[in-house]
């Protein structure tokens, strides 16, 4: 059984060192995902892939074509991943799969204009720690005290519908203001007969 499929199936680290660094540069931080969401492209929709990810436990959505803008949403991510991609490389183009998490991180403790939260955030409910914040350290690391951390936590999984919400509101304002700057560029014609 392939190394990768025995960790992701059983946990089971492989003894080889060659094995381990190469799971460790392909398995992903967080595990198997449980949902892969594609277009209907051939690549993805072919009987070794979903085989593959069928006994990983990841179920392939492929996106509606009723609903373009998913396609949308993925291709403007992407856009954003190679930009800083690009920027991370430069010479070092063979260096790309050690670069993606960085990329990823800098993606995820970003925050979006439109809901004025991290994606980091709004998936667990606070900041994360930020790499520098351990070398140099922050407030919320040379105050941090374990029970009252987890006691933080708790309350802010508790609170996270709320802080979800706002970004919602705060998303909905932010379209409200593009539209209306959008808008105050058209100017009204009156066609008449003939025209």
């Amino acid at each position: 059984m392939d190394p990768i499929i025995e960790f992701m199936k059983k946990w089971v680290r492989p003894e080889n060192r060659r094995q381990a660094r190469k799971l460790q540069s392909r398995c992903a931080r967080f595990g198997v995902p449980e949902t892969i969401l594609t277009d209907n492209g051939t690549q993805f929709n072919n009987n070794h892939l979903i085989e593959f990810t069928k006994d990983m436990g990841t179920k392939i959505v492929f996106a509606s074509v009723e609903h373009p803008q998913t396609n949308g949403q993925v291709e403007a991510v992407n856009k954003i991943i190679k930009k800083l991609m690009k920027k991370k490389l430069d010479d070092a183009k063979g260096m790309w799969a050690q670069k993606l998490p960085e990329v990823l991180w800098a993606i995820r403790t970003t925050a979006i204009e439109t809901t004025g939260e991290t994606p980091f955030s709004m998936a667990f409910g606070t900041e994360a720690v930020l790499p520098i914040e351990t070398s140099i350290p922050s407030g919320k690391v040379k105050n941090f005290d374990a029970t009252t951390n987890e006691e933080g936590l708790c309350l802010n999984i508790d609170l996270i519908v709320e802080k979800r919400e706002r970004a919602d509101l705060h998303n909905q304002v932010y379209k409200q203001r593009v539209a209306r700057h959008y808008n105050s560029k058209v100017r009204t014609r009156m066609l008449g007969l003939g025209d």
